[in-house]
This record gives structure tokens, C-alpha cells and sequence, in this order.
């Protein structure tokens, strides 16, 4: 017999020595622990012409009546119901547990709440409103905590006010050049919610600055953003005005606000010539009128490493003369408000082409 805590016959314990029957005992496992075993076979007694390893079986010594393990999984309820937050845990069948709170991650400064209990769920109504508290669970061998264990690892939760769940913000929109007096901010959210928008030039919600003040509407507009640059949009929800059991960050979405003049689209309805011509490949699509268009390409259908042909333009046929005989592109258009490319749109849809070979048609 060889035994081994892992699924590695290779490094395994043999255990005993060699027997002639088929059962063993192994008194030497360390109780709740599992281990795997595996048998090989001998010609005799002494090991000759060993075999090679069985397939292996895992096993374990149950746990004597009364044995205290640490509780896992514990889960405390953010922000569920009004009244109170409850915790949850999982634990060994026949301990008794008990609740502990804190105001940090830090088990060591938690207060004890209610007595030991054979169930695994706990309703701490006693938790003030608006604050988030840490609770970590024990375990002991009887109602008076005997044998208690050490602490489960914590979790956070929070009592709302007395209103509806907060949720996170969902369907975060931005415009895109839509104003040129602001960046309006849209989303969706749970009724009776507050709504604050935070903003920033890169793409991090950590370091965004918030703008404006809670609000219980779900339309905000940016009159402080400055025309042409890009900004990062995010929003989180909250249970009151003074931002109570606020939310994680939304997920975000990038928005601008345009300089004086037209509103800058993404152009659609791209057409590439597929052969029409020996000479060229011509370009056309359809955009705003007032904005300037510029045409991008590359041999793969990934816009993002496409290369800008031409110059910005503000008519919407584009003819690629430089474009190989034969040989098939991807083309994109974007749009912008003017000819240096401010305020540029996204990619439009694209579309292959290619020129025709010297008397292919």
C-alpha cells in the first residue's frame, strides 16, 4: 500500500510491509485529512519483480464527534434589506457559531453580536444605517464556546435606508461630438436611486473626479467639458443625496463635446470598387454635411492598425490610385469637424475592394 496527500503515485509513502490479502488498514491518517492510495503487487515478501502502480483511490478518517473547523464562506447581505444585513456561512455539522462585526478588515477588533447558534445564518438588525461593517464567523463545540476557533475570513455588508436596493449604473452613454456647448451623460438605474457622473481624460474610475451633485434623474450634462478633448465617463448610484451606500463604478463610455460647427458622425454606407477599375480602387460612402472625411486601409479586416490614406477631404468619393493590382483591401472612413481632424468620429463599417489586373475585365 502507498499513500500520498497529493495525486502523485510517483512520490508516494509505502505503507506496512508486503501481505497476501487484500485489505488494509491505515491507523495512521491524520483525521479530516484525504489522501489518495494506491497498491502495487510482488512475486514475495520481499518486493521481487515489483508491479507497477494501481489507479489510485482517495480517502479519509472522519472527524471525532465534536471537532470544531473554521466556518467558510461567509457572505453578508450589501444593501438587500432595509431593516438589517444578514450573514450566511458554511461549517461542520454539530458546531455551534457566532457572529462578530467590525468597522475595518480586521477580525481582531470586532465585537461579538447575539450567542452561539447551530444555524448558519444571522440577521444583525442592530447595524446603523448608511455604514459598511466588516463580519467574520467562529466556531465552537458547544453553546458555551468551547474549543472556538480561529476567525473565517471576512465580508462586508450594509443596511440601505429604508428605500430600494442600490444597484450598480448600467448603460453608461456618452456623445460624441452630438453638442458643442456639452457632453450630455446618460444611463439606466434602480427607481428611487441617486446617480452621481465622474469623469477623467484616461481610463481610470480611480482616480476620476466627480462631477456635480447627487441627482435622481438619469440624464446629466457636461457644460465643463472642454470642446474637442475626449473625456471617460463613469456613474455610480447611491441611497440618498448625501451619497449613502454608494456603488462600485459603473462601466464606462468615452464621449466629447465638438468645436463650433457641424455635429461630426460616423460615416456609413462604405463602398470599395471590386475590379471596376485597372487603375484605382474607388471609395465612396455618406456623411454629415459640414464634415470633413478621411479613408483608412489595410490587408486584414482590423481597423485598428489601418493606415490613413490621402488627406482629410470634404467630399465622399475617395479614388486609392496607390492600391496594388490584384490584391484585396479593407477600407473605414472617419469623419471630423474639420480639416486637421478635430472631434474625429469612430471608424465606419467597412468594406473590401480591389483593382483590377490589366485586362481582367
Amino acid at each position: 500500500m502507498y499513500r500520498n496527500t497529493t495525486n502523485d503515485s510517483g512520490t508516494s509513502t509505502a505503507l506496512g510491509s508486503w501481505q497476501n490479502t487484500t485489505t488494509y488498514d491505515d491507523a495512521s491518517a491524520v483525521a479530516g485529512t484525504t489522501y489518495h492510495y494506491w497498491v502495487r503487487a510482488s512475486s514475495d515478501n520481499t518486493g521481487a519483480n515489483i508491479s507497477a502502480f494501481s489507479t489510485g483511490d482517495a480517502g479519509f478518517r472522519a472527524l471525532p464527534p465534536g471537532t470544531v473547523t473554521i466556518p467558510t464562506n461567509v457572505q453578508a447581505t450589501d444593501g438587500a434589506f432595509s431593516d438589517k444585513v444578514q450573514i450566511t456561512w458554511s461549517g461542520t455539522s454539530g458546531n455551534w457559531f457566532r457572529v462578530f462585526r467590525s468597522t475595518s478588515n480586521n477580525s481582531s477588533r470586532a465585537t461579538a453580536l447575539g450567542n452561539w447558534q447551530t444555524g448558519m445564518t444571522f440577521d444583525d438588525s442592530t447595524v446603523p444605517q448608511g455604514t459598511t461593517f466588516w463580519y467574520f464567523v467562529r466556531a465552537a463545540a458547544d453553546n458555551a464556546g468551547a474549543n472556538t476557533s480561529a476567525f473565517s475570513t471576512g465580508d462586508s455588508g450594509f443596511r440601505t435606508f429604508g428605500g430600494p436596493t442600490v444597484t450598480v449604473p448600467a448603460n453608461v452613454q456618452a456623445t460624441d461630438g452630438t453638442f458643442t456647448d456639452k457632453v450630455r451623460v446618460t444611463w439606466t438605474g434602480t427607481s428611487g436611486n441617486w446617480f452621481r457622473v465622474y469623469r477623467n481624460t484616461t481610463n481610470d474610475s480611480g482616480t476620476s473626479t466627480a462631477l456635480g451633485s447627487w441627482q435622481n434623474t438619469t440624464t446629466y450634462d457636461d457644460a465643463s467639458a472642454v470642446a474637442g478633448t475626449t473625456y471617460h465617463y463613469w456613474v455610480r448610484a447611491a441611497s440618498d443625496n448625501t451619497g449613502a451606500n454608494i456603488s462600485a463604478f459603473s462601466t464606462g463610455d468615452t464621449g466629447f463635446r465638438a468645436t463650433s460647427g457641424p455635429v461630426v458622425t460616423v460615416p456609413a454606407s462604405v463602398q470599395a470598387s471590386d475590379g471596376t477599375f485597372t487603375d484605382k480602387v474607388q471609395v465612396t460612402w455618406t456623411g454629415t454635411a459640414g464634415n470633413w472625411f478621411r479613408v483608412y486601409r489595410n490587408t486584414t479586416n482590423d481597423s485598428g492598425t489601418a493606415t490613413a490614406l490621402g488627406s482629410w477631404q470634404n467630399t465622399t468619393t475617395y479614388d486609392d490610385a496607390s492600391a496594388v493590382a490584384g490584391t484585396t483591401y479593407h477600407y473605414w472612413v472617419r469623419a471630423a469637424s474639420d480639416n486637421s481632424g478635430a472631434n474625429i468620429s469612430a471608424f465606419s463599417t467597412g468594406d473590401t475592394g480591389f483593382r483590377a489586373t490589366s485586362g481582367q475585365w
